[in-house]
């Protein structure tokens, strides 16, 4: 597997059937693995102007308003201000992908959102990371990948650390 493989996300068939053999072009990507290419490459302002210009775009076919493309952009969003080191910008976006995969009943997405939440939240406040990582565990469980089971995992563990003063004397 070559260095370019690594970058790789799991691809959907139209990625994988169009990446070159050095280095996947960012035209030959579909929409939302271009924004996961951006954030890996450590893109981070060109992966969210791209992701405030799709949330912008007017949504279009079943359930506009709750559009798993605009869903992606607004997860990318919170992500690109929480890499960027400013876990209150990625707060709102956070919550907004929660809000909009609620009520879309995307679960898998629900997931995702409510871990990015615990993320952002783990830079604010570790027991409040902790609380909701407790809240949503059963959900992740059931409708969240492997990786996700992952990540809850980290992020408890992150967080019960974070939770301890630095230094306690015996």
């Amino acid at each position: 597997m070559g260095a370019a493989d690594a970058a790789w996300c799991v691809p959907c068939r139209r990625c994988l059937h169009h990446r070159s053999h050095f280095r996947p072009s960012l035209l030959s990507l579909c929409r939302s693995h271009e924004l996961e290419l951006l954030l890996q490459e450590g893109e981070l302002l060109e992966a969210l102007k791209l992701a405030e210009t799709r949330t912008k775009a007017a949504p279009t076919g079943r359930g506009a308003g709750c559009s798993s493309p605009e869903l992606c952009a607004v997860l990318v969003m919170a992500k690109c201000h929480l890499l960027g080191g400013q876990p209150i910008s990625a707060l709102p976006h956070a919550l907004e992908a929660v809000a909009l995969s609620e009520a879309a009943s995307r679960h898998s997405h629900l997931a995702r959102a409510h871990l990015l939440l615990a993320e952002v939240q783990l830079e604010i406040s570790a027991s409040r990371a902790l609380a909701l990582l407790r809240d949503v565990r059963p959900h992740v469980a059931q409708h969240g990948s492997t990786y996700e089971h992952a990540q809850l995992q980290l992020l408890t563990a992150k967080a019960r650390l974070a939770a301890f003063s630095p230094y306690e004397e015996a």
